[in-house]
């Protein structure tokens, strides 16, 4: 086998991980020199192929940080619309760049919170890790996507509905991001944990 061809396979295998690096490079520039950065933003499909939202229209953000959890990085953004905090995952973004206008003064002043804000947000807790079948509607692939990885098979269940198998720790973490979607996702599988996911639901009803 040749030099060329080892060498593009080489490049082919870690391509992802270069463009990450740079990424995150260029958003630590942004960071210090407090510019603006902006992106095309995608989710994926049940088939991993990409769906850009707001049709493509560029992101423009004023970035507070590079955070590093669950095996993603994320850009933490001031969002003066919300007057809150936006998370968007690096490896999401297409054509990303710098601009030259500097990020809203807020954004430096908000920055101060954010290993409080990253505490809240990214603390995990323990719990024993099951097997876990979901059927969830559509327009969560995304999400789960970004819980359990990109890699994760989906299977169609429904023209609106898909179901994945994946390994969770059933701690007070898992079942408060389940129930955030009550009427869009559901435990198929185990039987137990799906008893146990109907008698909480009707203590939260109760």
């Amino acid at each position: 086998m040749s030099n060329d061809v080892h060498r593009r396979r080489w490049f082919g295998a870690f391509r992802p991980y270069l463009e990450l690096t740079y990424l995150c490079g260029l958003f630590q520039n942004a960071l210090q020199e407090h510019k603006k950065a902006s992106f095309y933003y995608f989710d994926r499909d049940e088939h991993g192929e990409k769906v850009y939202r707001k049709n493509k229209k560029r992101y423009i953000v004023d970035p507070m940080a590079l955070v590093f959890n669950d095996d993603n990085y994320y850009l933490m953004c001031f969002s003066s619309k919300y007057d809150g905090i936006c998370n968007y995952r690096v490896d999401r973004m297409d054509h990303v760049s710098t601009e030259h206008e500097d990020v809203d003064s807020d954004a430096i002043m908000h920055g101060s919170s954010i290993g409080d804000y990253n505490e809240q947000v990214f603390k995990m807790y323990g719990g024993p890790i099951e097997e876990v079948t979901l059927e969830f509607c559509d327009k969560l692939i995304n999400v789960v996507q970004d819980k359990f990885g990109e890699d994760i098979p989906m299977t169609r269940t429904g023209k609106e509905t898909c179901m994945a198998t994946v390994k969770v720790q059933t701690s007070p973490t898992f079942w408060g991001w389940l129930f955030q979607f009550v009427g869009q996702m559901k435990i198929l599988q185990p039987s137990a944990l799906m008893e146990e996911y109907i008698q909480r639901a009707r203590k939260v009803e109760a």
